[in-house]
């Protein structure tokens, strides 16, 4: 394992954490302190509020007009050689 790259650690460490993390929920959802489907629902609620909230606030930064401009760069060269 000493061999590893620093990407090959962290993905270890990563899949360790949540291997404790699964471990920890099913010991909670076995005592009875967790709900079984409520969780499920509420997590995705909240993506699909944050997932909006970055689509907003990526058309209001600069991504938005990026993307005009490759259009209208595109739409020129599909135009200039028929034209």
């Amino acid at each position: 394992m000493g061999d590893q790259s620093p990407k090959a650690k962290r993905t270890w460490e990563i899949y360790n954490i949540l291997g404790e993390h699964e471990a920890k929920m099913q010991q909670l959802e076995a005592e009875g302190k967790l709900p079984k489907a409520t969780p499920k629902k509420k997590r995705r609620v909240e993506q699909s509020e944050s997932s909006e909230e970055v689509t907003s606030s990526s058309e209001s930064s600069g991504n938005e007009g990026k993307r005009r401009v490759k259009n209208s760069v595109r739409k020129k060269v599909k135009l200039g050689p028929s034209g």
